[in-house]
């Protein structure tokens, strides 16, 4: 499937109503940030960037489009992103994108058109090679990653304490989501798994903070 289609991530023009009910209508190159006001009083911000991916060598590639994006967490360095989902309804994995301050774009390192969910070893080293591109400016925090990512990651899917936890938090959530309509259930998991994805990297946009507070 066209992921950047099935996303919506391609949207050419934005249409909506102040307080009076009057209709404006924007294209899309006009704006670079959208705030989206729920009515449960949360706030959704999403960017439009074009993307960047990393090619078998390693080399930054741009892609020929731009796209939005919804910020996961927003910072001197960003995480972008979304969730996956099957045709029933069952969460799949979160797709996430990273942005350093100022650039006007973002790294993309599973390249999302030719994206393999199902090797975790792979999708590691692909993750662990866009952190150090967004990094590398930092060689604290790049020599961080490189020596230390894919161990942590993986010491962190074997370790049984946490995944005792995750799985109580888990069965608790499900109880808590189970008279939630279909699209608030999505919303809701997609809060809760994305949250356990990009986790795993806020150890390393700490230390490029605390180390490179000037970059």
């Amino acid at each position: 499937a066209n992921m950047e289609r099935r996303f919506n991530l391609k949207d050419k023009k934005f249409t909506f109503k102040d307080a009076s009910e009057v209709v404006t209508e924007l294209k899309s190159e006009e704006v670079k940030h959208v705030k989206l006001f729920k009515d449960n009083g949360e706030v959704l911000e999403f960017g439009r960037f074009s993307i960047k991916h990393l090619d078998k060598k390693g080399n930054l590639v741009e892609a020929d489009s731009e796209l939005w994006l919804p910020y996961l967490i927003k910072g001197r360095m960003s995480i972008l992103g979304f969730s996956l989902f099957n045709k029933t309804g069952q969460y799949m994995g979160t797709i996430t994108l990273f942005n350093r301050e100022g650039d006007n774009y973002v790294v993309d390192p599973y390249n999302i058109k030719v994206l393999d969910m199902f090797s975790m070893q792979k999708m590691m080293k692909k993750i662990k090679a866009g952190l150090m591109e967004v990094f590398k400016g930092c060689p604290e925090t790049v020599k961080l990653v490189k020596s230390n990512f894919e161990k942590a990651q993986m010491e962190k899917a074997k370790n049984k304490d946490l995944r005792k936890k995750f799985m109580k938090e888990l069965k608790d959530f499900e109880k808590s989501i189970k008279k939630l309509s279909s699209s608030e259930k999505k919303d809701a998991q997609a809060d809760f798994y994305g949250k356990y994805v990009y986790e795993g990297y806020l150890e390393y946009f700490e230390h490029y903070d605390a180390n490179c507070p000037d970059n």
